[in-house]
């Protein structure tokens, strides 16, 4: 029971009974105990925060990321210390994040899946285009695309449209139409060598190279296969051009 003094004495209100009062003082000045014991977790959006930021760094300027989605029921003991990041895996249009925590403590790690959308500068043919064409800067457009909807490769500058041997213009290999992206597969390999042009061919066997000279049956790029006239021999051999122009055949 709890005794009172009022302006006309004493008097016993049954107000509160002891244990209460005790649980009220021990709420007020130590704190809800059940919510001292409850563990504290990792907050999970700060997780996907780090991934976003370590792809970021890692990602072209001008990027669009976005992590993927996490259980908001995920439980990680929280990190006393800051979180670590590095790049588990990477394609051009996504990446995997590591976010880890590392303290004597706490320790855990979660990989978290974050987008990358790159615009890329492209050229696009702006007509169409026929084969064996020798391709300009007029008969292209250079135009921002997602470098999610591209191939393997592209051409992103009219430098691209000249050949790295001789700096004369590219030729097609087959037909493109207008709007398509340009890739280096649909241009053939600059000409190293000219039909009636005078080649060296080589020959290797067992340490030994012996050349002769011979006369191109039409045209090649380096890498590609030729046949050639043995101006010797008078035989027809086919071989493999090399960047230097010479060709190099099995046998002679």
């Amino acid at each position: 029971m709890i005794y009172l003094r009022s302006r006309h004495g004493w008097s016993i209100h049954k107000l509160l009974a002891p244990s209460a009062v005790l649980l009220i003082l021990l709420w007020v000045f130590v704190g809800d105990p059940a919510a001292a014991a409850e563990p504290q977790w990792q907050s999970v959006p700060m997780v996907r925060e780090a991934a976003v930021s370590h792809a970021q760094q890692a990602s072209p300027a001008g990027a669009q990321l976005q992590a993927g989605r996490l259980d908001e029921r995920l439980r990680l003991a929280a990190c006393p210390a800051a979180l670590m990041t590095r790049t588990a895996s990477e394609t051009p249009t996504a990446m995997s994040v590591e976010v880890r925590c590392e303290s004597a403590s706490t320790a855990w790690k979660l990989f978290v899946p974050v987008s990358v959308r790159v615009q890329v500068p492209v050229l696009v043919a702006s007509r169409g285009l026929a084969r064996g064409q020798s391709v300009g800067a007029g008969d292209v457009d250079v135009q921002m695309r997602d470098r999610a909807n591209l191939g393997p490769a592209w051409l992103s500058s009219p430098d691209d449209l000249r050949s790295e041997t001789d700096g004369t213009a590219r030729v097609l290999s087959r037909a493109v139409a207008a709007g398509s992206v340009l890739s280096p597969s649909q241009f053939a390999n600059a000409r190293v060598v000219r039909r009636g042009q005078s080649v060296t061919l080589v020959s290797r066997s067992g340490g030994f190279e012996v050349r002769a000279q011979g006369k191109a049956l039409s045209d090649a790029g380096t890498g590609e296969r030729v046949r050639v006239e043995n101006l010797s021999s008078r035989r027809v051999v086919e071989g493999e051009v090399r960047a230097d122009g010479s060709v190099s055949v099995a046998v002679l």
